[in-house]
């Protein structure tokens, strides 16, 4: 299991979309590496968690879970936001897609 420090992101779709996520991108790349140097003692199932903040105005918890495989990568992107029920801000598809290009370009086609 890995702690990052906190990513953020725009809750809003198209102009005006951000995401600033460069220390959840550093504990992928992390595993990457450590299972490129460890042959006989490869990570296969890894969780990242990290504070995820809404438009500056609301925070969540958010967990990556790995399930990594020879050349490739199943994961589950989870956000824990307790507002959500009560109308609060979702994600935007951008900061979600942001974090799957650094998990395949990480571990998609690439020999572990």
């Amino acid at each position: 299991m890995s702690f990052a420090a906190s990513a953020s992101a725009s809750s809003f779709e198209g102009e005006g979309t951000y995401a600033e996520d460069k220390d959840v991108a550093k504990s992928i790349k992390q595993v990457a590496k450590y299972n490129k140097s460890y042959d006989d003692d490869q990570i296969t199932n890894h969780i990242i968690l990290f504070p995820f903040n809404f438009d500056d105005c609301h925070w969540t918890l958010c967990k990556i879970k790995m399930l990594i495989k020879e050349n490739d990568i199943e994961a589950t992107i989870k956000i824990y936001n307790s507002l959500l029920d009560l109308g609060g801000p979702t994600p935007s598809l951008y900061f979600v897609d942001l974090i799957r290009s650094h998990l395949q370009s990480n571990f998609v086609g690439k020999r572990i």
